[in-house]
C-alpha cells in the first residue's frame, strides 16, 4: 500500500511505504501517524539548549475518492502542541489522466525536504527561519507568520497540475495579503534514469524565491543537492534584510537490514541590501547532520539525529543537538 500522492510535484518519499490506507467505507479511507521525540533543542535549527521531549504531532487524514468519478476530496487534521489545525485539506477535479485542478489548503511546490516527518530523512531541518533585529534590538521573526521561513508552506490555493511520465508542471494561485495575487510556478524531470529535476519560482507580494534541487536513486543510494534564494521585495516589512540564500547536500544509505544513514551539509546566508549580515540576529548558519534510521515494522520508524550548527553574526555560536524520534503510522 502506498501513500497517494496529492501534487505532481511531492517529495521521493523515505518510507511512504509506510502509510497505509484504512477503508472506513467503499470510497472513504482514513491513513495518520503519531510523532514521538525527544530533543535537547526544541528545534534543533533554532538553537537555544531547552530539552523537550513530548508527543510533537498527531495527524488524520480523511481521502474521499470513488472509484467512477473524477472528483476527490482530503481533510487533514493536524494536533500539535495541543491544538487542531487543518492540514492538507482541498477538493481535486481530474480531467484527464494528466490534467486536474485542486482547490483548498494546498502545500507549496517548494522544496527538497518534506514537511510530514515519516517522509524525512533526518529529524531537522536545513534551514533556518529569517530573522532580524528589531529597533529595541531583540530578535523577531521576519515572514514567519505567513511563510514558515525559507520555505514556502500551507497556504489557500488553486492549483493546476499537469503530469506526464518524464515530466509534470504546476500552477499555483494563492490569495496574498490586501487582495494581491501569489504565484507559483513549478516543473520537473525525470526523463533520465534514476534522476530527477526540480526547478520553481514563486512570486508572492513581498517575496520571491527560486528554488532547484536534483536527485539521483540507485538501489538503496539516495543523493540530493538544492539551491534557494529568498529575495525580500519590502524592506521596510524586514528592516535592511534584502535576501536569504541556502545550500543543501545529502546522501542517504537504505541497507536492505531496515538500517538507514543520513548525512547533510546545509547552510543558510542572509544579506542586507548593503551586502552585509549585520541586521541578522544569527547571520550565516551552517549544519552539518548525521541520521541514522530503523524501520522496526510497516509501521513503526525511529530514528537518531546529532548535528554541529555553527552561527556567526551577532550572535556566532557553535554547539553539538541531538534528537531521538519514532514515528507510528497507519
Amino acid at each position: 500500500m502506498h501513500k497517494k500522492i496529492i501534487t505532481i510535484l511531492a517529495w521521493a518519499s523515505l518510507v511512504g511505504s509506510l502509510y497505509g490506507d484504512i477503508k472506513l467505507a467503499e470510497d472513504l479511507t482514513v491513513e495518520g501517524f503519531i510523532y514521538l521525540g525527544y530533543d535537547d533543542n526544541e528545534n534543533l535549527n533554532d538553537g537555544g539548549s531547552d530539552k523537550n521531549g513530548k508527543i510533537k504531532e498527531a495527524e488524520l487524514a480523511f481521502e474521499f475518492a470513488p472509484v467512477e468519478s473524477p472528483i476527490s476530496a482530503k481533510l487533514v487534521l493536524s494536533f500539535e502542541d495541543g491544538e487542531a489545525n487543518f492540514g492538507r485539506t482541498y477538493v481535486n477535479y481530474a480531467f484527464s489522466d494528466s490534467l486536474s485542478v485542486s482547490a483548498g489548503r494546498i502545500l507549496s511546490y517548494m522544496g527538497w525536504e518534506p514537511i510530514e516527518p515519516a517522509e524525512m530523512y533526518q529529524n531537522s531541518y536545513a534551514y533556518r527561519n529569517i530573522v532580524h533585529k528589531d529597533d529595541d534590538n531583540s530578535a523577531a521573526s521576519v515572514l514567519n507568520q505567513t511563510t514558515g521561513g525559507v520555505y514556502e508552506k500551507f497556504s489557500e490555493r488553486l492549483a493546476v497540475n499537469y503530469v506526464k511520465d518524464q515530466f509534470s508542471t504546476g500552477l499555483s494561485i494563492a490569495d496574498g495579503e490586501n487582495g494581491d495575487i501569489s504565484l507559483e510556478l513549478a516543473g520537473k524531470l525525470t526523463s533520465i534514469e534514476n534522476v530527477t529535476v526540480f526547478g520553481m519560482v514563486a512570486m508572492y507580494p513581498d517575496h520571491t524565491t527560486f528554488n532547484t534541487w536534483a536527485s539521483y536513486s540507485l538501489g538503496g543510494l539516495t543523493l540530493a543537492a538544492e539551491y534557494i534564494n529568498k529575495k525580500l521585495e519590502d524592506i521596510a516589512v524586514a528592516k535592511d534584510l534584502e535576501k536569504s540564500i541556502g545550500y543543501l547536500l545529502m546522501a542517504n544509505y537504505a541497507f536492505e537490514s531496515g538500517l538507514r544513514v543520513t548525512i547533510r551539509y546545509s547552510s543558510q546566508e542572509d544579506e542586507n541590501h548593503d551586502g552585509s549580515n549585520a541586521a541578522a540576529v544569527d547571520g550565516d548558519f551552517e549544519q552539518i547532520t548525521l541520521s541514522p534510521s530503523y524501520v522496526f515494522s510497516d509501521n513503526l520508524l525511529g530514528m537518531f539525529e546529532v548535528s554541529q550548527v555553527n552561527l556567526n553574526g551577532d550572535n556566532a555560536d557553535s554547539y553539538l543537538a541531538y534528537g531521538v524520534n519514532l514515528v507510528f503510522t497507519f
